[in-house]
């Protein structure tokens, strides 16, 4: 079996959803990670240009478990987008220039922010989260 390298986004969580394709198996409809048995069967395929996930707890200083939230990331080539719906609290990251995450450009980049949120709302309302 060939395996090419290619410059796709691919997320751990395609590890889990890769072996069910493998194995004939559905994986659960809220899940975000996505097969990539194509890429790897055929050396081609189409790659995701977004990663979208939620989150249901943050670190906390408070609790050892973690603080529960409603939240969602979103990650392209380029950028790494982060809300939390239990705060209000939104982050916008420059992966080229800032691989840390640690100067957030959401005030300069306000069109950015309205997109990613609304590609958010959308994969959200999809996978039947949040209602």
């Amino acid at each position: 079996m060939l395996f090419r390298s290619h410059d796709q986004l691919i997320h751990s969580t395609d590890i889990p959803a890769t072996l069910l394709d493998m194995l004939g198996l559905e994986r659960p409809s809220h899940y975000y990670g996505e097969s990539v048995l194509p890429i790897i069967e055929t050396g081609t395929g189409e790659g995701r240009d977004v990663i979208i996930g939620h989150s249901e707890r943050i670190r906390s200083t408070e609790d050892m478990m973690g603080q529960p939230i409603d939240g969602y990331w979103l990650r392209t080539d380029d950028w790494f987008f982060k809300w939390n719906m239990t705060s209000g609290e939104k982050a916008l990251f420059d992966l080229k220039t800032d691989r840390r995450n640690d100067h957030d450009l959401s005030a300069e980049y306000e069109d950015l922010v309205e997109q990613f949120s609304t590609q958010i709302l959308d994969w959200r309302a999809a996978k039947g989260l949040g209602t």
